[in-house]
């Protein structure tokens, strides 16, 4: 039998890691398919940005799909994870220069909060502080707000910086 054919190929069900739907798969070698043909069409398998942007569709849908701190509804490009304890913190998820995988980037969002950007810069430049609870629930200690949303204050200075390295934006 050639290297990586396996004895008995067919068809088996598969469950997409990105979007969770099953799908029929023809397996003939020893490696087997973990993303759906819509996910990741073939051909694409190597596509970093395609599979990047599977990755924070997924973790935005699993983080609840709107701000931690706003409350708001975004596309999934507007949002950032922002670490809630740095010291936990082993890599940057928005880093475009590797890829990692799905179980590894979902451990390492389990640290983190789902935020807008406006939200996410407003907490580094100390505009607006959060608490989180027992129950994983956000709460803005600080900040002023209109409507019940927080807007950044009147004392920012030209040129401060916004964003610590703790956490950046997830592409």
């Amino acid at each position: 039998m050639p290297k990586g054919k396996i004895a008995n190929p067919g068809w088996i069900k598969v469950v997409c890691q990105y979007c969770d739907k099953e799908f029929d798969y023809y397996r003939e070698t020893s490696s087997i398919r973990k993303a759906c043909y819509n996910c990741i069409p073939e051909g694409k398998n190597n596509d970093a940005a395609l599979i990047r942007r599977l990755v924070k569709d997924k973790i935005v849908r699993l983080k609840g799909g709107q701000c931690a701190c706003c409350k708001q509804y975004y596309p999934n490009a507007v949002y950032d994870l922002h670490h809630t304890d740095p010291n936990q913190k082993d890599f940057n998820l928005g880093n475009k220069e590797s890829t990692v995988k799905l179980d590894v980037c979902l451990k390492e969002a389990a640290k983190c909060i789902l935020v807008c950007a406006n939200c996410h810069r407003m907490i580094h430049s100390g505009d607006i502080q959060i608490a989180i609870g027992n129950d994983g629930e956000v709460s803005v200690l600080t900040g002023k707000t209109l409507n019940g949303n927080p807007v950044p204050s009147l004392n920012y200075k030209e040129g401060q910086e916004t964003m610590g390295d703790e956490c950046s934006p997830v592409d």
